[in-house]
């Protein structure tokens, strides 16, 4: 396996994990971690660390509404 199949399959599963999860704050941080390892390793180059990126901050995103809606519901 080369550098980059490890990387994208770390990154992953780990994203993979999160989308189950998105609450998981440490994961989400540790995925994050990862991503940014990568990149700077040059295991996977700017246009997936954009993705990736993106990818998190959505997950990230949707986690919040989601939270934010049931404290509504409970106001």
């Amino acid at each position: 396996m080369t550098k980059h199949e490890i990387a994208v399959g770390m990154i992953d599963s780990r994203i993979q994990k999160l989308v189950k999860n998105g609450d998981d704050y440490s994961l989400h941080c540790e995925t994050q971690m990862a991503v940014e390892m990568a990149y700077a390793l040059s295991a996977i180059d700017c246009r997936e660390h954009t993705r990736y990126t993106q990818c998190l901050m959505f997950i990230r995103s949707r986690s919040t509404e989601a939270l934010l809606e049931s404290m509504r519901r409970c106001a």
